[in-house]
């Protein structure tokens, strides 16, 4: 074999071994909220475990599983989402969101990540 396939065996190994992980760190972080909505919301492993199989089954968010499925009230997720994330929570009917900050994320991309941008400060998007 010549280096260059060499290099694209590692590259692929590297690759590889980078997205598992990713994977694994996401199931740790999983299993960390799972955890703190034991404790916070009183969500049973059996309802968390419902509403991980709804979100896998249609392919939504987990909050958006666990809010179809009845399993925390709306406002209640957005508090333990946001406390277990660190992240502040924000009322949007308070913002004039202009509509040149929206045109500046793709809607596919907003849709898929979930992101609204509030605001522009230089060439940062809030």
């Amino acid at each position: 074999m010549s280096i260059a396939n060499d290099n694209k065996i590692i590259d692929k190994s590297e690759d590889r071994s980078s997205k598992d992980a990713q994977k694994k760190a996401h199931m740790v972080k999983i299993r960390l909220l799972q955890k703190y909505l034991e404790m916070k919301a009183d969500i049973s492993v059996e309802s968390f475990e419902k509403a991980m199989a709804f979100a896998d089954k249609e392919n939504c968010s987990l909050n958006l599983a666990l809010e179809n499925l009845k399993l925390i009230e709306p406002y209640n997720l957005l508090h333990y989402f946001s406390s277990f994330y660190n992240v502040r929570k924000i009322n949007l009917k308070s913002y004039n969101i202009q509509k040149e900050y929206i045109d500046l994320i793709p809607k596919k991309i907003a849709d898929e990540f979930r992101v609204i941008p509030i605001d522009k400060v230089g060439n940062n998007i809030i």
